[in-house]
């Protein structure tokens, strides 16, 4: 694949995977744009390798964040093979968002 093929494939998979709020719609996208034997290496464990996998952490954070919206900004690697997302890398501020949810106090609230 071009890596413009590429490009248009990863937006797919936000627009029509990742931002979907239809769980069946969501499905049939990572259907169609993961691989069965997907790695995503920012997951956390128990939920890093397979198809499945990617469904079930997207289900449960839009079932916690019913406004969840993923944005391509931040580091990301993907590796594509065959026109599926087989390999994910990404930088998560895992931090920042436990301080958003108020699970760990800010850093000026702890001075």
């Amino acid at each position: 694949m071009s890596r413009e093929e590429n490009k248009a494939l990863t937006r797919r998979l936000f627009d029509e995977d990742l931002n979907e709020g239809d769980l069946l719609s969501r499905s049939r996208a990572a259907d169609e744009f993961v691989a069965i034997d997907f790695v995503d290496h920012t997951n956390p464990p128990g939920l890093q390798h397979g198809l499945e996998s990617h469904k079930q952490i997207v289900t449960m954070l839009h079932a916690a964040f019913a406004d969840l919206h993923w944005q391509y900004e931040d580091p990301n690697i993907m590796r594509f093979a065959d026109g599926k997302l087989v390999e994910h890398w990404g930088n998560n501020d895992d931090l920042g968002l436990l301080q958003q949810l108020g699970v760990v106090p800010a850093q000026e609230e702890m001075r």
